[in-house]
């Protein structure tokens, strides 16, 4: 269970199981990361397909939460929980198209309402050459932000929040000064080879 954390205050939601569900292990919490990360084991005679899990808290917050059950089969289940519908259910499987749906919507959000991504997709308009070079070039953002983000997603690679945010405001200013030289005759390396 991971929720956002700012020094040692955690955001208040927390999961809430089955009541035929007993955790079978001592919680173990710690902070990594500007994170908040607790691990422990439960017992749910029966299962849990077909029964509700509920994100407590959520439905007083404006954030999201994903929920991801890894089944023994090696399946998975992914589900985006939203404040105005708290609570998800466990089901039997799900479709890859499914899990691609909730990426993708989750995806398409992040860009859309990320300024940063705008600004630098709008810097990307104003200095790349041709619209086949702008069509590669925003498909080659895309799929490397696309990699990147399900990297961390998956737990495959961990990094700390302040410095990828100075990285993405030093990347913008980067192309911003791009933008500059070129306007005074200096075409630089981005104008070149976007």
């Amino acid at each position: 269970w991971r929720v956002p954390a700012r020094g040692d205050m955690r955001f208040g939601v927390y999961i809430g199981l089955p009541e035929h569900c007993k955790d079978s292990s001592e919680r173990i919490a710690w902070l990594e990361g500007g994170t908040h990360i607790e691990r422990w084991s439960i017992n749910c005679p029966g299962g849990l397909f077909g029964h509700e899990i509920e994100v407590l808290g959520l439905a007083a917050t404006v954030i999201d939460a994903l929920a991801r059950v890894e089944r023994l089969d090696g399946t998975t289940q992914v589900v985006r929980v939203v404040p105005s519908d708290p609570v998800f259910t466990v089901t039997e499987s799900e479709s890859l198209s499914e899990v691609i749906a909730t990426y993708t919507m989750l995806g398409v959000e992040h860009i859309l309402l990320g300024i940063d991504h705008l600004l630098f997709v709008f810097a990307l308009l104003l200095l790349v050459p041709g619209r086949r070079m702008l069509i590669w070039t925003i498909t080659s953002f895309t799929l490397a932000h696309s990699v990147s983000l399900a990297a961390a997603t998956l737990g495959w690679v961990r990094v700390p929040q302040a410095p990828v945010e100075a990285v993405i405001a030093l990347s913008i200013l980067f192309v911003a000064m791009e933008i500059v030289h070129w306007k005074q005759g200096r075409p630089g390396i981005t104008r070149r080879w976007p």
